[in-house]
């Protein structure tokens, strides 16, 4: 800030208001930016393909002079004369050029492999951000046409009048020489400053107006077509010979053969054969716009169920109540569009039987340009694919998703189950429980907690795909400590640091409308109270199945067997034959009647393999002191039964059964 001092000031006012009026214009001129100094960007539009994140840059549509003006003394004679081009779509440019690491993400093959046979110079520059290389024109082609095909959006390879248009600026443009400055040095990577001849990583110079890096320099970037003869007449998206064993190469290189002369935006002299493939030579791809075909005030529906109790988040409004309802999305990844969006919610009182989530069911394509489906179904499992979140996605494929349809609940959660069992289990002298109806489970998109439907319940497989937005419950989870990455266990990390801290107990959690603090876990010595030293301990075990699967019976204290069945207690032959204590889920319902508490084989989690399934039941204890984290199983496969058990990977994936201190 200029401090203009108080007595200069009133002198001021004592000189003619002419003269006055000159100073204080004189000021602003010179202290007020000029108009256009800075350069306003659009974000870029980032998809991931196999983990590998890649930027593109929107180019708006607009009119241009394409080539060469006839006083360029540089200019070769095809660059002339320049002429009017107008781009009349948007479309996306890729920020960079094509890097090794998308490069493999997409085609599975390394910069070293694609090296072999070229008959060029190797070992130009490796490693994830440098440019791709060596690439032939059909390289290019089999590139987009897989990247569409992975992502579900139109990539291709850029026009000649298109990259050229990017390079200058597009509507940002300056009229620099090169792309982005009158000083080759800031922009290219050329044999001027690089003498040996190797490539360089991406953005590592200054970009151009729009935004995109190394436009000039490093290596040659292959056009989609080929040798259109300038005129002087003005053109509307030009494309030149699509057929010719011949195109283009733009934007110059670090060969030694090219000078700046090459770098400048209009130069076209440089065509190789579409078979080329030799070191220098890459690309940059484009991405159709797919906002223009969103068009305006178009309106869709979605129909979902809405349970009795339940709530929807979308687009941050709750809905509580079936009805139909309204919510306009507007600027959708920057399209210029709006889109009434209809919601329609039925309303279920509770789950019918083998009823499943409205996820369960192929994309709906409601337009060339908007579906309802829950990711890239392409690259899912079914399972996935039933029960990831759900997107309404505005975009001409599966890749780019914007609202999410979370439910704050769900109908699984039945409250017309009893949520424990009616067995009474001591577990010391003075102290006796009663289990939960079933395993914990866990909706991790919904933040929902609850038990198991029946005793005899296990997800399986489904663990495997436990991540923050997983549609689906869950049921084996890691250690459980307060000061952890992974709250409660919830996590697919097999690192020990992820689990560290103080022990915090399942019971802790809200479980299906049960207050915090109503449940807690059996520690490792009272699980050892329960199989070892209670009152006829020996006869209250042994393993057996139900419909089939495998796990652990326990009987409680006043055990009486119903009628017409029958129970053999083997605690010291825990290897028994499978049929001995075989139930049919009818058979189990009368057991349970009577107080019997089953716990299923669960197999074990270790990252997102989930293996064991029908041998290995291992259960988490609750912490006692300062004692190690510990678990108890028992294993089909051997007599092998611990209580409790050691354990050195506390991320490793187990099963939790909570339980309630009875009160008589």
């Amino acid at each position: 800030m200029y401090i203009i001092d108080f007595y200069y000031f009133c002198a001021l006012f004592a000189m003619e208001r002419k003269i006055l009026f000159i100073i204080l214009a004189v000021i602003l001129f010179c202290f007020t930016p000029a108009v256009g100094q800075d350069v306003i960007r659009e974000s870029p539009l980032t998809f991931t393909v196999n983990g590998v994140s890649f930027n593109m840059v929107r180019v708006r549509a607009g009119t241009f002079t394409m080539g060469a003006a006839d006083d360029d003394s540089e200019a070769y004679d095809d660059e002339k004369p320049a002429h009017q081009v107008t781009i009349s779509h948007d479309y996306f440019i890729a920020e960079t050029l094509l890097t090794q690491a998308l490069w493999t993400a997409v085609m599975g093959t390394t910069t070293q492999e694609e090296e072999v046979g070229t008959g060029g110079v190797t070992g130009l520059g490796y490693g994830d951000n440098y440019p791709m290389y060596p690439l032939s024109y059909y390289d290019c082609q089999e590139f987009v046409d897989s990247l569409s095909k992975i992502t579900g959006l139109n990539f291709r390879m850029p026009t000649e009048a298109e990259w050229e248009y990017a390079a200058r600026g597009g509507h940002l443009s300056k009229g620099y020489k090169y792309p982005g400055s009158n000083n080759p040095d800031e922009v290219a990577w050329s044999y001027h400053n690089v003498p040996d001849q190797t490539v360089r990583p991406v953005k590592q110079l200054l970009p151009n107006e729009l935004g995109l890096y190394d436009m000039a320099g490093n290596v040659w970037e292959w056009i989609y077509d080929y040798n259109r003869p300038y005129t002087a007449d003005p053109q509307v998206n030009p494309i030149g010979e699509l057929n010719s064993t011949r195109s283009f190469v733009r934007g110059g290189s670090t060969y030694k053969h090219y000078t700046n002369r090459h770098n400048r935006v209009s130069c076209r002299h440089v065509e190789f054969a579409k078979t080329y493939k030799n070191t220098r030579m890459g690309f940059r791809f484009v991405m159709d716009d797919y906002c223009k075909s969103t068009g305006n005030s178009q309106q869709y529906a979605i129909y979902d169920t809405i349970c009795s109790g339940e709530t929807y988040t979308w687009h941050g409004k709750q809905y509580t109540k079936p009805g139909t309802y309204t919510d306009t999305l507007t600027n959708i990844y920057g399209c210029d569009s709006i889109v009434t969006l209809h919601l329609h919610f039925e309303l279920k009182e509770k789950p019918e039987e083998n009823d499943k989530p409205s996820t369960n069911r192929e994309p709906v394509i409601l337009s060339d340009s908007l579906m309802f489906i829950g990711q890239n179904t392409d690259s899912l499992t079914e399972e996935e694919r039933y029960f990831n979140p759900l997107y309404l996605i505005v975009a001409k494929g599966k890749e780019h998703l914007k609202n999410q349809l979370v439910r704050a609940s769900v109908c699984d959660c039945d409250t017309t189950i009893p949520n424990r069992t009616i067995g009474v289990f001591s577990v010391a002298k003075d102290r006796q429980v009663t289990f939960s109806q079933g395993n914990l489970q866990y909706f991790p998109a919904a933040n929902l907690w609850k038990f198991a439907a029946t005793q005899y319940e296990q997800m399986g497989n489904s663990n495997k795909y436990l991540s923050p937005t997983y549609r689906n419950w869950v049921d084996l989870f890691g250690w459980s400590a307060e000061n952890t990455t992974a709250p409660l266990g919830v996590s697919t990390s097999v690192d020990n640091a992820d689990y560290s801290g103080d022990f915090v107990d399942w019971g802790m959690a809200e479980i299906c409308g049960d207050e915090p603090g109503t449940w807690r876990m059996l520690t490792g010595e009272e699980w050892s109270y329960l199989f070892y030293r209670r009152q006829n301990a020996k006869k209250l075990y042994s393993k057996g199945s139900i419909n089939g699967l495998r796990g652990m019976i326990i009987l409680p204290d006043d055990w009486q067997l119903p009628e017409g069945l029958y129970f053999t207690a083997a605690p010291n032959n825990l290897n028994m034959e499978l049929d001995i204590n075989a139930y049919t889920s009818e058979q189990w319902q009368q057991m349970e009647r009577a107080g019997a508490v089953f716990l299923p084989v669960m197999g074990r989690r270790d990252g997102t393999l989930v293996g064991y399934l029908d041998e290995y039941g291992g259960y988490w204890l609750a912490i006692e002191g300062n004692s190690q984290k510990r678990h108890f199983y028992f294993n089909f496969e051997d007599k092998a039964f611990y209580v409790p058990a050691n354990t050195s990977t506390i991320g490793y994936g187990r099963a939790v059964r909570l339980v309630q201190d009875y009160k008589p």
